[in-house]
């Protein structure tokens, strides 16, 4: 891209600030009246300008305006003087801690801003010069909560230049003195960045290390040699340019040189060279400004070293009073400050579209938007018709002016570079047809608002302008690839395009819809209704008359005109890409409208170009696609999948099955939609909307069983009644035999009936699949291979695990498992019924036949044919413990997850959190007197078999001898069997009987000796206290004279006081006595080990005998009433 000519773009232009500071010559105090007091130095920052006079005067000015109808300007807000009344040197304005250091008269001054009183620190004295951190110049100023607590705060870092030394200070609601640094020559200039100072001495200038306490001498203020006397010393000049790095200006006599080096003394960049020495120099970058001697500024551009543009101070009108004022200094404003002018409102004036064009006969202009404008990052409006009788007020925004970073002082003036707009620039440019150029400045711009510490949304929206500006001359033009990406920089509203394009657009705009953008924009919008108009418009501009018959129908130009309007499309689509993405990036919902729009038309775009990877990752995400208004094109460019994501995510159910339908059918194909079926299957079970589930379901079951099955399972209501049940697995069976087998398993195992007829039903379906498997010889002959296998091989496995593990997998094996599974875990089919079923088969199904054996309660049959037929004695010894039970819970439960049959197995095992029937659920063992009588059972087998079962038997009888007695079991050894094989037995049995006979010895004798220690100890008590209890008189007695009774002659006439039903009357006297011996008891209760307390005192009244004297009888218990000795 061409560079931009600083000849017809000037960066930067004069602008007055503040035309007179002072408005007397004669300022009180002064000694000499006569001379008048000048401008010495200023800052400014935002809206405030400090200056500082000769005489020692602070002035503040700010931006504001007389009255709401004049324009704003620098007014003066407060003056003061300093205590000294001697010029001010030097301003620094420090905004992050809210202070301003004021160099007069060799001592800093600290004051708070932007009020400008006094800070209550003292000044510090002997100052030659100072130089504060330029990093820490452009903090930003902190927030009121900050400003309150300076704590949080940062310091400021600055340098004292005194005559011998350099002194180190930091500043927050404090000064704080951090070293001295001794130097061999005072300086004359100073300026610091980070760590490193830079110094001007009397001949050099030196850069220190504040750091390292370093110092480095890199280039003489002058190098001029000169014959005679000298010349009067070169004002040196130290300028920062960055972060690390400074400008020195060097004198060569006739000219002088800018020479850029770091803080380790290491060159930069190229120099710059002046015609003679400058008296200030300043960096707004890219830029560098001079003032010379000749009062004119030399403006240089750092990034290519060149002279850009020169600004010669106005021609002063003849007299002895010139007016215009000349430039005597230039001062860097690090944050910048705001500069009044009304140059780019008119330009960024919002004004209202309409987003459907009419006709040019019917088009009427532009008109300002009768509300508040939206926010600056977007203009877009939400959809809003015209008011119908009142026309529309402009918008009243506030003013914004544009901000500069460089002083001019005058005598008695403050003036300022104002850099050239960049609206003013882009505008020239683009007149002159110089679009690149234009885009080029926008660039320049937008990279130093990066290089900014602080962004700036004024220049933002000035960016967004010219990129605005420039995007419509280029679609003027037909550049429309260049076009979008200028109005993508410019953060156009993608509307301003798509009103373009009638056939995308669609109905997604209304004639009252209407669009807001900047009356500089509007101004250079295309005339054109369409693309389509543009392009041929620029053909015939370009073409006619030199092509025959016409321009619109030339060969040439009907390809040239489809070659536009499909990059004008790609255009569009590469916009809406973009818009998108930064949408999802920024996670920001904008206008919905607007979303509405972008998406619905790209979805077009990419259904139209079959860019399919790109359309469903669109659809899977967060979209605000107008379903209405895709739905023809997307089935027009057979994007299916796309059309069914769309109903997908609007939950229309009822088109998103019809549509495929279309695809099961055949009548559509996309190869994104493999299963169709399945889909809907899916999409039914999910659905609320049973009606449509049983309706789509039943359609299913003739398309394919499998799938019909499951949405019919899955949408069984499980309250529905028997009948219904019934009544669908009829209708099932009707349509598929096999699926209403499943449908009958279903019921049965997932739905848990307890049908005995369902039961019956299959029962007899899985004893036919055996049948139909043993028709095989080759199953059959496995099965018995299996069973001749497991008997060979003695193993605590039951019969059932080992078949399951390895034998082959297939369908026959499952069907085994499942009927063994079922026939024992269901109690509700005909047991003798499917024993006779099977007979046939006896010598394969061995274990079925022991399952049904201890269905119909045969257990010595089934303990038979489990020992004797199956040899599976763990499942016999299983049958024993659990009541009857062949196929343990356990054993179930592992095959059903290996194999996939759960549901069969909670058939053994029950079911958790499913409430299944009590006849359905097992216990986990059975009574003591059923595992004894079947262990007996089992016994008699094993020792019928002789010795071959010997060592099962002498097994069993150790593990179970608890539950075995001995003379039953003697009772069954055959007279051969060896006594070995029965010792271990028979030596347990007795030495548990012997250890029991001996246990309750000696509990008899502990309690005993207890019974006799409470006798003796009760025994004294009772004769001493001498308690008598009162008995009511009985009816037969006529005497009424209720006499004393001695307790004593009570308890000898035995049980007789306690079987009366009346209720005695204790004296108080024996309620002491019944305490004490209780007393004794109680202390006495840990001494045998058995509990010998007192039990708690029955409810009613009773005697003292009764009372006091329950203790352990001979057997270890407690006999109450009886007399302990």
């Amino acid at each position: 891209m061409s560079s931009v000519n600083p000849a017809e773009v000037p960066p930067f232009q004069l602008q007055q600030l503040i035309s007179t500071v002072i408005q007397q010559n004669v300022s009180s105090g002064r000694r000499d009246s006569r001379v008048p007091a000048e401008v010495t130095c200023a800052q400014a920052l935002g809206s405030e300008i400090y200056i500082g006079c000769s005489d020692g005067s602070l002035m503040r000015f700010a931006l504001q305006a007389d009255d709401p109808n004049s324009p704003e300007s620098y007014k003066i807000l407060s003056q003061q003087t300093l205590p000294t009344n001697k010029p001010i040197d030097e301003i620094v304005l420090t905004p992050s801690i809210s202070r301003a250091l004021i160099l007069s008269a060799h001592q800093i001054h600290i004051y708070s801003i932007p009020s400008l009183d006094p800070v209550q620190i003292n000044p510090i004295r002997n100052v030659i010069h100072f130089a504060v951190d330029d990093r820490q110049l452009h903090r930003v100023q902190p927030s009121v909560a900050d400003q309150l607590a300076m704590a949080s705060v940062e310091p400021v870092e600055f340098a004292v230049i005194k005559r011998s030394s350099i002194a180190l200070f930091s500043l927050t609601d404090r000064l704080i003195f951090h070293q001295d640094i001794p130097i061999p020559q005072p300086g004359r200039l100073a300026r610091r960045t980070g760590n490193f100072l830079c110094m001007a001495g009397r001949d050099t200038y030196d850069l220190i290390d504040l750091h390292h306490s370093s110092s480095l001498s890199v280039l003489p203020i002058s190098q001029a040699s000169f014959d005679g006397p000298p010349p009067p010393p070169i004002k040196p000049s130290i300028t920062v340019v960055g972060e690390n790095e400074f400008l020195l200006l060097t004198s060569l006599g006739e000219s002088t040189i800018g020479v850029f080096v770091t803080g380790e003394g290491d060159p930069t960049r190229s120099p710059l060279e002046w015609p003679a020495h400058p008296d200030a120099v300043c960096v707004d970058y890219p830029y560098v400004a001079a003032l010379l001697p000749n009062h004119s500024i030399e403006i240089h551009n750092l990034e290519a070293s060149t002279l850009v543009q020169v600004i010669t101070p106005p021609p002063t009108s003849p007299g002895p009073s010139p007016t215009a004022p000349e430039p005597r200094s230039l001062l860097a404003a690090c944050m910048g400050f705001l500069v009044p002018s009304t140059q780019r409102t008119e330009k960024l004036r919002l004004v209202r579209m309409p987003l459907i064009t009419l006709p040019p006969r019917a088009r009427s202009p532009p008109v300002s938007p009768p509300r508040s404008p939206p926010s600056r990052s977007r203009t877009a409006s939400p959809r809003q018709p015209k008011p119908p009788n009142h026309p529309p007020s402009p918008v009243v925004r506030p003013p914004v002016f544009p901000r500069a970073t460089v002083l001019v002082l005058c005598a008695n003036g403050v003036q300022c570079l104002l850099p050239s707009t960049l609206i003013s620039q882009a505008e020239a440019l683009l007149s002159a047809h110089r679009i690149e150029d234009a885009l080029e400045l926008a660039e320049q711009n937008a990279r130093k608002m990066l290089g900014s510490s602080q962004g700036d949304e004024d220049q933002a929206e000035e960016l967004r302008y010219v990129h605005q500006r420039a995007g419509m001359q280029l679609l003027s033009e037909t550049r429309f690839e260049d076009a979008g990406r200028a109005l993508l920089a410019g953060d156009a509203d993608p509307r301003i395009l798509i009103r373009l394009f009638p056939d995308l657009r669609g109905s997604l705009f209304n004639p009252e819809d209407t669009l807001d953008v900047f009356a500089g924009v509007a101004e250079h919008l295309p005339p054109q209704t369409s693309i389509d108009e543009i392009v041929v418009d620029n053909l015939v501009r370009n073409y006619s008359p030199h092509l025959k018959p016409d321009t619109r129908s030339a060969p040439p130009t009907a390809e040239l005109r489809r070659i536009l309007t499909s990059a004008a499309r790609d255009m569009l689509k590469a916009y809406l890409r973009k818009c998108r993405t930064r949408r999802l990036l920024e996670r920001a919902n904008g206008n919905k409208e607007m979303n509405a729009v972008v998406d619905t038309v790209l979805v077009k775009i990419l259904a139209e170009s079959e860019e399919t990877a790109e359309l469903y990752t669109l659809l899977d995400g967060a979209h605000d696609v107008v379903l209405q208004e895709v739905e023809q094109p997307l089935v027009k460019n057979g994007q299916y999948n796309a059309l069914c994501k769309l109903y997908v995510a609007r939950g229309d159910e009822g088109k998103l099955l019809e549509a495929w339908q279309q695809l099961a059918d055949g009548v559509w194909t996309d190869e994104d939609i493999s299963n169709p079926l399945e889909r809907m299957v899916e999409l039914l079970q999910k659905t609320s909307n049973w009606s449509l589930a049983q309706q789509w379901g039943i359609w299913l079951v003739g398309k394919d069983a499998d799938l019909g099955l499951k949405l019919l399972i899955a949408r069984d209501s499980r309250r529905s009644s028997k009948a219904d049940d019934v009544s669908m697995l009829e209708r099932i069976r009707a349509a598929d035999e096999s699926a209403g087998t499943r449908f009958l398993e279903y019921l049965v195992l997932q739905k848990r009936s307890n049908d005995p007829d369902l039961h019956e039903q299959l029962a007899t379906s899985c004893i036919n699949q055996l049948t139909q498997a043993l028709s095989d010889d080759t199953i059959a002959k496995l099965w018995r291979a299996k069973a001749s296998s497991y008997a060979s091989s003695p193993t605590d496995t039951p019969f059932l695990s080992y078949f399951a593990s390895t034998t082959p997998e297939s369908p026959s094996k499952l069907i085994r498992l499942k009927t063994a599974l079922f026939l024992q875990g269901s109690s509700h089919y005909s047991f003798s019924a499917i024993l006779d079923r099977i007979q046939p088969h006896a010598t394969i199904l061995r274990l079925e036949r022991a399952i049904l054996f201890g269905q119909l309660g045969r257990h010595a049959d089934a303990l038979g044919a489990l020992v004797n037929d199956v040899k599976d004695a763990a499942s016999a010894e299983a049958y024993c413990t659990l009541g009857g039970v062949v196929v343990p819970a356990k054993v179930a439960l592992a095959i059903g997850e290996r194999h996939g049959l759960q549901r069969w197995a909670t058939l053994v095992a029950g079911t958790k959190g499913i409430n299944a029937s009590a006849s359905m659920e097992r216990q986990k063992s059975a009574d003591g007197g059923t595992q004894r009588e079947l262990l007996r059972v089992l016994l008699g087998v094993y020792m019928s078999g002789g010795k071959a079962t010997a060592d099962r038997t002498a097994r069993l009888l150790n593990s179970q001898a608890i539950n075995l007695d001995v003379a039953d079991v003697l009772a069954l050894v055959p007279p051969d069997w060896p006594l070995n094989a029965l010792s271990s037995f028979l030596a347990r049995s007795f030495r548990r009987t012997l250890h029991t006979e001996h246990e309750g010895a000696l509990v008899k004798a502990i309690c005993e000796g207890q019974n006799l220690e409470i006798s003796d100890r009760t025994y004294e008590i009772l004769r001493s206290e001498g308690a008598v209890i009162e008995e009511p008189a009985s009816d037969e007695e006529d005497d009424g004279d209720g006499g004393d009774v001695n307790e004593k002659e009570k308890a000898d006439e035995g049980d007789s006081v306690h079987d009366s039903d009346e209720v005695p009357v204790v004296h108080e006297k024996d309620a002491r006595l019944s305490e004490k011996v209780a007393g004794i008891v109680l202390a006495d209760g840990g001494d045998g080990g058995e509990e010998t307390s007192l039990p708690p005192p029955p409810p009613r009244k009773e005697s003292l005998a009764h009372r006091n004297t329950s203790f352990l009888g001979r057997d270890g218990l407690r006999t109450p009433g009886r007399d302990v000795r």
